[in-house]
């Protein structure tokens, strides 16, 4: 084992109650366990942030009243009394996969009470951990923010393709498309929680406005205006997404 010479600043986001699945997405109706996932934020320096997403899981028969009726505060909890150990015992910390911890392998067999205040698990904390793993976090940050910064650009560049006039967006179709595509891409390589179904009906949405603007000749039509005022308003409330499922695309235009 190296030795645990670096230290971070780790920040634990709220956990939600997930469901296990088999290889076919079916919810495992009796499974023995109990999850919730979260995202856990480090802070490699004062300059460089990165996040993964965390599926921890428990045995049912370790989940107690009133816990059953709060396992999301439950289990975010012992994942906060878990985590430093965890971080400490890792190799390396890949950022582009969602990591399955077993709380129960970091934990004694007297789990500590769930405070009433969750800012009490919720507060930023230190965290020490090998050399070798900074070290790969710190590779792994230039295609982490280089993914981000590509969404981002992705979405302003169609915000500005959707103020033009029908023949200028005509002129720029193929590069409408590929900025769409780009944005479904990473979006399915992301891991954004509830809010996937509403990315989803928002794409479905930007793409039919998109489709509208090119059937029309006039830019004061009242249908291009809607259609333009809906893609602007809707790619004004996307945001980069922080943790990813998979390793995301990137723009060459930021790359270069």
């Amino acid at each position: 084992m190296s030795k645990l010479d670096s230290s971070v600043k780790v920040t634990l986001g709220i956990a939600s109650q997930v469901y296990d699945t088999n290889w076919n997405g079916e919810i495992i109706k009796d499974s023995e366990e109990v999850l919730a996932q979260l995202n856990s934020t480090i802070d490699i320096d004062s300059e460089r942030r990165v996040a993964f997403s965390i599926v921890a899981s428990l045995p049912k028969q370790r989940l107690r009243m009133p816990d059953e009726k709060h396992i999301g505060d439950r289990i975010g909890f012992l994942t906060r009394k878990a985590i430093s150990n965890y971080l400490s015992d890792c190799y390396s910390i890949e950022l582009f996969q969602i990591h399955r911890i077993s709380l129960m392998d970091y934990l004694g067999n007297r789990l500590p009470l769930t405070p009433k205040n969750p800012s009490e698990f919720l507060a930023p904390f230190r965290c020490t951990i090998t050399t070798e793993v900074f070290n790969f976090l710190s590779s792994q940050y230039i295609e982490y923010s280089t993914a981000r910064e590509s969404f981002n650009h992705a979405v302003k560049e169609l915000r500005s393709l959707a103020d033009l006039s029908p023949a200028g967006l005509k002129h720029h179709k193929s590069e409408v498309y590929s900025l769409l595509d780009f944005i479904g891409e990473s979006l399915a390589s992301a891991e954004v929680g509830h809010m996937g179904g509403w990315y989803k009906e928002k794409q479905s949405g930007i793409c039919s406005s998109f489709e509208d603007m090119f059937r029309r000749k006039q830019a004061n039509h009242p249908g291009y205006k809607s259609s333009q005022d809906y893609i602007s308003r809707t790619l004004f409330s996307y945001r980069a997404p922080e943790v990813w499922r998979n390793h995301p695309p990137r723009l060459n235009a930021i790359d270069d």
